[in-house]
């Protein structure tokens, strides 16, 4: 494996490709802030602040409901006046974040991957009166219609996609990971949660054509008193903070949107998400965890096209490798172990990996599992041809015969001879 990654970071390096056709304004950002409640305190203050400061947009993640099941709202008149004319300005543009933000508890088990959800593995009925119930709450109570959904833990199903179709939502904003079973919906996910790394980011990408979506919670901050989600060393202050927005805002190259401008200025349909969605290409999850690779942007389906080669190539390189590497090891193995016990080992090892893949992404199926199924056949392949090549000295077995009659007759000759010497 280490072989394989080391292949792949040769492959495609550490830089970017240029786009000879970008535009002056070549990198658009979205700063996206969840788990943001209707609640008089300094710290919401202060974060609507430093965005207005700098004149860029936020799009806010409210969550209607309390634990409890009852609406949320702590606002007193004049703020709730502010929050309304700053939507009305674009300043601030309201997002939907669930319900109430809770577990369901749904998913996870026996060989099965446990992740968080609000929503997914829920049935259609329960996810429609919990997101109907929360728009219609949150419309409400800001004179607003909300069309844009991101679903608390990033994690929703195919019947959430459905509801929201239903209840004339547009976006949805989650990660690279979900469904894209609706066409209606215009996805747009999150890119990047390392706020250290935006700077970079933005810099390293200023030639290109690209999204960058960052996504941070009011606890990203040193000053609040809720460290959920981040440890102390991930955390910044708000000085930090106002550094970075003022060198955003200064950045000729750099455009701040809202989401529904964004999804205005583009296209933004389930063949871009699919074309950039990590479960689709193992290549490119991989080259994502390492950085290598177009890491936290969100590319054009032209891009994705114009170096698709390079990315079926990289596939199959992959699978190469996994062939020359389990070739070797199981000649070298068969001259140390008995080839049935090879066998017996490995197709059981294959068979509990399968299962725990197909499981691992439950109850959607992924064409990341197909990539590593075919990489599982290629293994077995290339051990099955390993075990065949390997030559096994082969004995005559007259000779074997001869040898046995010689150690028999040693013995006894041996015990004869005993028999034979004097006893005092």
């Amino acid at each position: 494996m280490i072989f394989q990654l080391v292949l792949l970071s040769t492959l495609i390096g550490h830089s970017t490709f240029k786009n000879e056709n970008s535009s002056p304004h070549n990198v658009k950002i979205v700063f996206r802030c969840d788990d943001f409640f209707l609640e008089p305190t300094p710290l919401n203050d202060k974060i609507i602040y430093e965005f207005k400061k700098y004149k860029i947009p936020v799009s806010l993640g409210i969550i209607p409901y309390d634990t409890f099941g009852v609406p949320f709202n702590n606002l007193d008149s004049k703020r709730l006046t502010t929050l309304k004319s700053m939507i009305k300005k674009n300043e601030i543009e309201i997002m939907l974040h669930g319900y109430n933000h809770l577990n369901n508890n749904l998913n996870g088990g026996y060989f099965q991957k446990e992740f968080k959800s609000e929503f997914r593995s829920e049935s259609f009925d329960i996810q429609f009166s919990k997101i109907s119930r929360a728009k219609k709450t949150l419309d409400s109570l800001l004179n607003i219609d909300v069309i844009i959904f991101v679903p608390p833990f990033d994690s929703y199903d195919d019947n959430t996609l459905k509801v929201l179709d239903s209840l004339n939502f547009k976006i949805i904003s989650s990660d690279m990971a979900g469904s894209s079973a609706s066409k209606k919906i215009v996805y747009i996910p999150k890119t990047t949660e390392e706020i250290e790394l935006l700077p970079s980011m933005i810099m390293k990408y200023r030639n290109d054509d690209v999204v960058i979506v960052f996504l941070f919670h009011p606890y990203l901050f040193k000053e609040s008193e809720n460290h959920i989600g981040y440890d102390y060393s991930q955390k910044i202050s708000f000085t930090e903070f106002d550094s970075i927005l003022s060198w955003v805002s200064k950045q000729s190259y750099v455009t701040s949107y809202t989401f529904t401008n964004l999804a205005t200025a583009e296209n933004f349909d389930c063949n871009r998400y699919n074309a950039n969605a990590a479960r689709y290409n193992l290549f490119i999850s991989i080259a994502h965890k390492l950085r290598l690779f177009r890491y936290a942007v969100y590319s054009s389906v032209s891009y994705e096209k114009q170096y698709k080669f390079i990315l079926i190539s990289a596939n199959l390189l992959f699978h190469i490798v996994t062939l020359l590497l389990t070739y070797y090891v199981s000649r070298f193995l068969a001259t140390k172990m008995k080839r049935q016990i090879i066998r017996l080992f490995v197709t059981g090892l294959f068979i509990i990996l399968i299962i725990s893949i197909i499981n691992y992404y439950h109850p959607m199926w992924m064409i990341i599992n197909i990539f590593l199924l075919m990489n599982l056949v290629v293994s077995i392949i290339g051990i099955n041809t390993g075990l065949k090549t390997v030559k096994v000295k082969r004995q005559n077995p007259i000779l074997i015969r001869n040898r046995e009659i010689m150690v028999f007759y040693r013995g006894l000759k041996r015990k004869m001879r005993l028999l034979l010497q004097p006893r005092f």
